[in-house]
């Protein structure tokens, strides 16, 4: 029996739209009133996911920021540290490419310092952060649990290969689509497995949805995993199910025609 539904945001519910479609948002009741909890695993802020998700708030729960923080009904169930340190050197590297960009996050919002106009309205506009803008990131008081790195031309192997040899030891390194790596002490896999000792589910009563390779760690962790049709093949061989939208699997798990195993 199902439990815990977790869905990635980007690429996978959004698919390039600004909202949550309004199906999502009348399935998300649904699943709370047929015992089922769903969560939205993403690397925005809580801020802006529950934005996103204000109708229905109360009724699901946030694994925001690849995982670095978790948060239902308002309560913050987990949230993991990045060493200031650690992260001061990470910006320091990311910002000797002069075509880089940072996003720092905090769990109340998150900070930048724009080297490109085109990347302030991406984050304040588009994605819509709760957003505090810096001259130095050493003026940053507040704990760091998620960097990032932002390249508008995209990420390169080359440039992910030389974040994960420096950092892959220390962090979860992890290019969340064509244009970000992101850098937390979690992720999405170990928030599920955090979730299910505090709420008592275990793996196989857990599905989730996921499109890039920020997600394969949650796609392994639970017993039934999709993969989007737009995804990596290597992330559809590991889930082991494909889908074009959410919703229908969703929407058949609800009225019994599709029985995971």
């Amino acid at each position: 029996m199902i439990k815990l539904i977790a869905s990635d945001l980007d690429g996978t519910l959004l698919q390039g739209s600004p909202q949550v479609s309004p199906e999502m948002l009348e399935l998300i009741p649904q699943m709370k009133a047929s015992g089922i909890l769903f969560a939205v695993a993403s690397g925005r802020q809580y801020y802006s996911l529950k934005n996103l998700f204000s109708p229905v708030w109360e009724d699901m729960l946030f694994i925001c920021e690849n995982g670095a923080l978790i948060m239902q009904g308002g309560q913050e169930l987990s949230a993991d540290q990045i060493p200031r340190e650690w992260g001061l050197d990470l910006i320091e590297q990311i910002l000797s490419h002069d075509d880089c960009e940072v996003l720092l996050s905090g769990k109340r919002q998150c900070y930048i310092a724009p080297r490109d106009e085109a990347y302030r309205r991406h984050i304040t506009e588009y994605v819509k952060n709760k957003t505090t803008i810096v001259q130095h990131f050493t003026s940053v008081q507040e704990n760091f649990i998620k960097i990032s790195l932002y390249r508008q031309k995209g990420i390169t192997p080359e440039l992910l290969a030389e974040f994960t040899g420096r950092w892959g030891d220390q962090m979860t390194v992890a290019a969340a689509d064509s244009h970000w790596i992101d850098f937390t002490l979690s992720n999405k896999g170990m928030s599920l497995k955090k979730i299910g000792g505090i709420l008592d589910i275990r793996p196989d009563e857990m599905m989730a949805f996921g499109d890039n390779f920020n997600d394969r760690e949650m796609l392994a962790y639970v017993g039934v995993a999709y993969a989007m049709e737009s995804a990596h093949p290597d992330l559809k061989k590991l889930a082991g199910s494909t889908c074009s939208h959410v919703e229908p699997v969703i929407r058949d798990v609800l009225q019994g025609r599709r029985r995971p195993l």
